[in-house]
């Protein structure tokens, strides 16, 4: 943390932009020295802006979408400005090898894409068993019309009585 009244250490030289090195340290709760001679962590070294990114990456918990908001930043221009201060910090971006191949992102990627996939699967199983209802039922609803139309066709043309055709358009009506 910052203490009131100081400013955060300078990493550079004012003059020529060299590295600085630390000489001398001091308590600032009872005054004691430390001479000698320090040098600064990668992060404590690390020049802006990639110093505020990493800060506001460890702020927001690593929420990439968080610091899009932020920042009115696209997610791809966020990663590659991460990736850029990772690598001034002094982590160089993996190798395909260092990581079996496969980035926790791809892997990510991978499992939601499963996922994705098995759900509409389901999705389209469901909707295949219900077209093959409806269509069943379609059918028999259309062989129970055919049968009625037969019925009124023959009372009409006179093959059978009225009491025949109601007796059989009650059949049909039963067995819909």
């Amino acid at each position: 943390m910052e203490e009131q009244g100081t400013e955060l250490t300078p990493t550079r030289c004012p003059t020529c932009n060299g590295d600085l090195l630390v000489t001398k340290l001091e308590c600032s709760a009872c005054g004691a020295e430390v001479n000698g001679r320090f040098t600064l962590s990668n992060l404590a070294s690390l020049p802006e802006p990639h110093a505020s990114l990493l800060e506001m990456f460890l702020r927001v918990r690593g929420n990439v979408k968080e610091m899009e908001r932020e920042l009115g930043l696209s997610y791809p221009t966020v990663r590659a400005r991460l990736e850029e201060a990772l690598q001034a910090a002094g982590f160089p971006k993996e190798s395909a090898s260092e990581t079996e191949g496969v980035s926790w992102e791809a892997r990510f990627e991978d499992e939601l894409a499963e996922r994705i996939r098995s759900r509409v699967e389901q999705s389209l199983a469901g909707m295949q068993e219900t077209l093959e209802r409806v269509t069943r039922r379609a059918g028999r609803e259309a062989d129970v019309k055919q049968l009625r139309k037969d019925v009124l066709d023959r009372l009409e043309r006179g093959e059978i009585a009225a009491p025949e055709a109601a007796d059989l358009l009650r059949e049909i009506k039963k067995r819909s």
